[in-house]
Order: C-alpha cells, then structure tokens, then sequence
C-alpha cells in the first residue's frame, strides 16, 4: 500500500509505522469455482488481493482447462 501512494503522490508526505505479523494468524484461503465452458474467446481477469491475474481463454475451452490455466498462470 505504501509503494501504490508513493507511486501515485510522489510528493506525498508518508509516515509509516511497522507492525508484526500476528503470531496466531492464518493466511487467507479461498476457493474459486468454473461451472462451464468457455462461450467465446477472451480474457478472465480476476483480482486476487492486490494482483490481477489475467487468463486467456478459447472458445472450446473446458472448465478444467480454465482452471488449469488461472492455477497455472504467472502471478
């Protein structure tokens, strides 16, 4: 978050305070579900947090291929 205000006020006057992780957290988890196939060719684009995470797509492309291809994808 600090790098995207830099990045969009250069000339922001930022202070910023570290603070540790919580010892007893847990990474968040989440399950994402491809019901069918591709309809036309494209682009899914999803966000997974702060990352957008874009996936080409064919018009004869399965639900599996899909989700093989986001599972598979360069983050």
């Amino acid at each position: 978050m600090v790098v995207a205000a830099i990045n969009t006020y250069s000339y922001l006057d930022l202070t910023v305070i570290g603070v540790s992780d919580a010892s007893a957290g847990v990474a968040a988890a989440g399950t994402l579900t491809i019901t069918g196939p591709a309809s036309s060719q494209g682009v899914v684009s999803l966000w997974i947090g702060n990352t957008r995470v874009d996936v080409a797509v064919s018009a004869a492309d399965t639900a599996t291929e899909i989700a093989a291809a986001m599972k598979n994808c360069d983050r």
